[in-house]
């Protein structure tokens, strides 16, 4: 399910900018812009 999830958010992340994607940050983690 979570291998499933990944493979949406790059297909998202091809037509969009990371900063317009919910990335699923740890606490500590970084933004979805250092991405």
């Amino acid at each position: 399910m979570w291998l499933a999830y990944k493979n949406e958010v790059k297909l998202i992340d091809i037509t969009n900018t990371p900063d317009n994607v919910n990335w699923p940050v740890p606490p500590g983690g970084r933004a979805s812009h250092d991405l």
